[in-house]
């Protein structure tokens, strides 16, 4: 098969803000750098957003309707 015959799909924004998750797990970050990073979130349509275990109530009811998940670790 030859390579040039075949097109290669455009990737727009959208496709690749859906792969990124945004990360606001650092320790010393406070509440309005949780709700900072939901806004950017919500801005660029990203995979999710990922916020300590403490911080995901909170981030869950700012993400309310937004369609992104919220996401946490645990250990």
């Amino acid at each position: 098969m030859n390579s040039a015959a075949v097109p290669k799909p455009e990737l727009r924004y959208e496709d690749l803000a859906g792969m990124i998750e945004h990360s606001a797990v650092r320790p010393e970050l406070s509440e309005e750098h949780i709700r900072i990073s939901c806004e950017i979130a919500r801005q660029y349509r990203i995979a999710a957003v990922c916020v300590r275990p403490s911080d995901a109530d909170l981030a869950l009811r700012w993400m309310e309707g937004s369609g992104i998940p919220v996401a946490s670790h645990v250990g």
